[in-house]
């Protein structure tokens, strides 16, 4: 049994520092994508810095300025100008997720920290509850902010075969905001989710009474004193009491009426 809980406390403490990395991570990650959604407007952000040599591409999706059909080619510009759309609403919902995942895991993290110390009115059953939708959370915040990645890094890709196609190839393509905080922050989000599981599946199947009860530990209850004492009603005793006359003679009470 010492070696058993001596596992379940490693796996804890294990899965509470990935967590403890994940929100610090998704922070970090909420502060890039504000600059790629800063950055990414128009095609006025796709610009080249000669200091670096490096064409800074926005997240944005524009139509081509023609396309060909059966050989005929149609051109799309309406009044000369390439028609664009900013990505805002994928940026936000990637920020939103990060933000929101963030703060969940703090809160789970203080809340089951409560819980296995008795601290407040927190229960391991709550702290278990809580652990399983961080699990969901974790696991779309982990697809919203791959997805993002993803869609960036094409855009990047696209534009460094366009420059070596031309023959800048000393020139490289580089996205706004830093894509390899906001990726740790994606794959350290499955990883807390994962670890989060894992524990709360071993804690509700292992830590468990003879009888097959799961084990909580709870604050004894504070004594009333103000709660009233059971009152104890005292019936007094019946006794019969008998006037001896001097000497052995009978009692007053066996004597004949005549000798009262």
């Amino acid at each position: 049994m010492a070696i058993q809980k001596k596992f379940l406390h490693v796996i804890t403490v294990f899965s509470r520092l990935v967590t403890l990395v994940f929100a610090s991570l998704a922070i970090w990650a909420f502060l890039e994508t504000q600059v790629i959604l800063k950055h990414s407007k128009s095609l006025d952000d796709l610009k080249y810095t000669d200091d670096y040599k490096k064409m800074m591409v926005p997240m944005i999706l524009c139509l081509p300025e023609e396309f060909s059909i059966d050989g005929d080619t149609v051109s799309v510009n309406v009044g000369g100008e390439i028609q664009c759309e900013s990505l805002d609403f994928l940026i936000n919902s990637c920020a939103a997720s990060l933000l929101f995942a963030s703060v969940s895991s703090f809160v789970f993290i203080i809340i089951d920290w409560m819980s296995r110390h008795n601290k407040g009115h927190f229960n391991m059953s709550a702290a278990a509850g809580m652990g399983l939708f961080l699990f969901f959370i974790l696991l779309m915040t982990g697809i919203t902010t791959g997805a993002l990645v993803e869609q960036n890094m094409h855009w990047v890709e696209t534009h460094q075969i366009v420059l070596n196609n031309m023959g800048y190839s000393d020139i490289t393509a580089e996205a706004y905001g830093n894509l390899a905080v906001i990726t740790s922050a994606s794959v350290f989000a499955f990883i807390a989710a994962m670890v989060t599981a894992v524990d709360a599946t071993l804690i509700r199947c292992c830590a468990k009474n003879p009888a097959g009860k799961i084990v909580e530990t709870a604050a004894p209850m504070p004594a009333d004193e103000t709660a009233p004492m059971p009152s104890k009603t005292v019936e007094p005793a019946t006794t019969s009491e008998t006037t001896v006359p001097f000497g052995n003679g009978p009692a007053a009470s066996d004597r004949p009426a005549w000798l009262a």
